[in-house]
């Protein structure tokens, strides 16, 4: 073998040694970029979660239904409460979007005139996942 063939092998041995390096390198970059990836937007979507509890009440001197509801979010401007719907004798009545949650609990009211035996419905929505729906049926009036 000549030298010429001699040099010829050993670069033809480094470049397919290099290829193998390169190789492992994009690998290695590719899983890095998905790790990364992973931990900045995957705790939002794994902390996303229902509404933990809503409680109604309703004030019949007022007509006002009053919904209570228990969200806690790191970033009440995006991970919040979205919609409540509300229906009575399982007719929808309105839904009222929202667009943040002014805290981990809060209250909202809407004039709803009822009578005695009325039930009401409510569902409250989060903008990144689940629902929690309540029920009240509204007592005859006491004497």
């Amino acid at each position: 073998m000549s030298l010429k063939e001699k040099l010829l092998t050993i670069v033809n041995m480094d470049w397919a040694a290099n290829r193998g390096n390169r190789d492992l390198i994009r690998k290695i970059m590719m899983l890095f970029i998905v790790l990364v990836f992973s931990l900045v937007f995957l705790p939002g979507v794994v902390s996303a979660h229902p509404p933990k509890k809503v409680t109604l009440t309703y004030d019949a001197a007022a007509k006002v239904l009053k919904v209570t509801i228990l969200h806690p979010s790191f970033a009440p401007s995006w991970h919040y409460i979205k919609t409540v719907a509300v229906a009575k004798n399982k007719q929808a009545l309105a839904s009222y979007p929202y667009t943040s949650q002014p805290g981990d609990e809060f209250t909202y009211t809407y004039e709803i005139p009822v009578a005695p035996g009325d039930t009401l419905v409510v569902t409250a929505s989060c903008s990144m996942y689940g629902t929690r729906t309540e029920s009240l049926t509204i007592p005859a009036a006491k004497n």
